[in-house]
């Protein structure tokens, strides 16, 4: 016997079928790098629950689909399954004939709230604004995007575009940060018109729900993008980038699967 990790692995990449393997990271703060080696470039991180599409197994690493190029995972990191990955919720019911504007809170000069970790608000709420996209159209819904990129939009042209809009439901995503001498996590739901209060809960029962963090509540906010909105429309904050544990969770692609799936069944309890 041999331990593998003091031999190379000859096997042909064809011989295993791409797309028939996935891995699930086991921790936080995981390496993806340039190549199947400890001493090649860091390219990125993953988090814990992220998944990835292995192209093929190299020895003890996978060379996995990441960020629409190829990169490598350690084996010993991460957990292989067959199939495509199980979403950790289904999405009950459709929002068909729905038109919904999604607004990534901050962008450009403005970054928002600076994570234990480094975590930039704005990117992580694009990136969610963009997990939440997908899952809306995927249940039917027409989706309007306040930004696409990492642009700075003013307060009063996003209200602007609310109001000028044909969209049902205005929706402004952001992580919460706190005194880093004060502990504090979990997820809340703003509104600002009581018209607006039974949305902002049935989003927040949905994101509790998919989610599991803790419930801080649906509240009252007097919220720039929420008082002089005409649609109905509600202001999330969806983790807090100030606890350690909570910034690592709220950037594996894990909970933005969960969170996006939890405002859509949100969505669809509200107008059901």
């Amino acid at each position: 016997w041999v331990a593998g990790w003091l031999v190379n692995n000859t096997q042909d990449e064809s011989s295993i079928p791409t797309g028939s393997i996935f891995v699930s990271v086991k921790y936080n703060g995981t390496n993806i790098r340039s190549g199947p080696g400890t001493t090649d470039k860091i390219v990125g991180r993953g988090h814990k629950g992220d998944q990835f599409q292995v192209i093929v197994k190299q020895g003890q690493w996978y060379k996995v689909q990441y960020e629409n190029k190829s990169a490598y995972i350690a084996g010993w990191l991460v957990n292989e399954h067959n199939g495509k990955p199980d979403s950790s919720q289904q999405v009950s019911g459709n929002l068909k004939g729905k038109t919904i504007m999604i607004d990534a809170g901050h962008g450009g000069k403005d970054s928002g709230a600076l994570g234990r970790g480094g975590s930039y608000e704005k990117k992580i709420t694009l990136k969610t604004a963009l997990s939440l996209k997908s899952q809306l159209e995927r249940s039917g819904a027409k989706v309007l995007m306040v930004r696409k990129t990492d642009e700075y939009v003013p307060l009063s042209i996003r209200s602007f575009y609310s109001n000028a809009s044909e969209a049902d439901v205005f929706i402004s995503l952001h992580y919460n940060s706190a005194p880093l001498n004060v502990a504090a996590s979990g997820i809340s739901s703003f509104y600002y018109h009581e018209k607006d209060k039974p949305l902002a809960a049935s989003i927040q029962a949905g994101m509790v729900g998919s989610t599991n963090l803790i419930d801080r509540g649906t509240l009252y906010g007097d919220f720039h993008v929420l008082r002089e909105n005409r649609k109905p429309s509600v202001l999330l904050e969806l983790g807090f980038l100030s606890d350690a544990i909570e910034e690592q969770t709220v950037r594996s692609s894990k909970y933005q699967t969960e969170v996006s799936q939890g405002i859509t069944q949100g969505l669809i309890n509200y107008f059901n």
